[in-house]
């Protein structure tokens, strides 16, 4: 399985980057820093070069998890209405 890019500068229809929304002092920016700073190449080098549609970055979901628990939501149900 392949994967798909992680874009955390992604644009609008205007040239605005969605970051750009995010006041400063928001915890999100703390686990952006923490997980950017891991080291997952041993575990995405698995995705490299599979056929079918791409899995989502490791970064992309970790990110989503910690966000999640950080807002009291423990069930990945709901993570995502």
């Amino acid at each position: 399985m392949a994967l798909r890019e992680d874009k955390m500068g992604q644009t609008w229809l205007v040239p605005r980057n969605v970051t750009e929304f995010i006041p400063e002092g928001h915890i999100c920016h703390l686990v952006i820093a923490l997980v950017d700073g891991l080291d997952v190449n041993g575990v995405e080098e698995k995705y490299s070069g599979t056929r079918g549609k791409p899995a989502y970055s490791r970064k992309m979901l970790l990110r989503l998890l910690l966000m999640a628990y950080w807002g009291g939501v423990f069930s990945s149900r709901k993570t995502c209405p």
